[in-house]
């Protein structure tokens, strides 16, 4: 909510994170966390807290967020100047929306 409200900040600065709780570990919630805490500091300019929260995403396949950190993950490692591991995550990021858009809309 406070990504939306442009505060950024406050939401990064969540009290705890994603990472230092011991029960977001077990959480079903945990990627999404490490989600929004990336986003947030992708959105401050700090890419390398952008970069660890988002590579602790185990999986990117959730349809609500997953391309869209993989696309992060990719602008942060170019921000990063890690070009070949970006240029990879990049082509994921095309292939999957070529597939999306070969793909008859839902009715």
């Amino acid at each position: 909510m406070e990504l939306r409200m442009d505060k950024a900040g406050s939401a990064r600065e969540n009290p705890g994170g994603p990472g230092k709780e011991p029960l977001w570990s077990r959480s079903r919630y945990r990627d999404l966390a490490f989600y929004y805490h990336g986003f947030a500091c992708f959105v401050l300019k700090d890419y390398l807290a952008a970069g660890r929260s988002l590579n602790q995403i185990t999986t990117f396949t959730e349809p609500a967020y997953g391309t869209h950190a993989r696309c992060l993950l990719a602008r942060v490692l170019h921000h990063g100047q890690e070009h070949p591991e970006a240029i990879a995550q990049y082509e994921v990021c095309s292939q999957i929306t070529k597939r999306r858009k070969s793909k008859p809309p839902r009715r």
